[in-house]
């Protein structure tokens, strides 16, 4: 079974990807706007976990 990944990427059909792609933005804007040493850390960790969630949902097709 294949699964185009791509094609339901561009054409609106993985809303769970484009939240998580919000969650890495706003968390990159988050680390860039502040300076408080706590609130960096939570957005480094948000990023990589967010990340992971994304290229596992991608890589498995949006399911296990």
């Amino acid at each position: 079974m294949t699964c185009n990944t791509f094609y339901y990427f561009v054409h609106g059909k993985t809303h769970d990807l484009y939240g998580l792609l919000i969650l890495i933005l706003l968390n990159i804007i988050l680390y860039l706007l502040t300076n408080i040493s706590l609130v960096k850390f939570i957005a480094i960790a948000d990023i990589v976990i967010s990340t992971g969630i994304f290229v596992d949902l991608w890589s498995h097709c949006f399911h296990h």
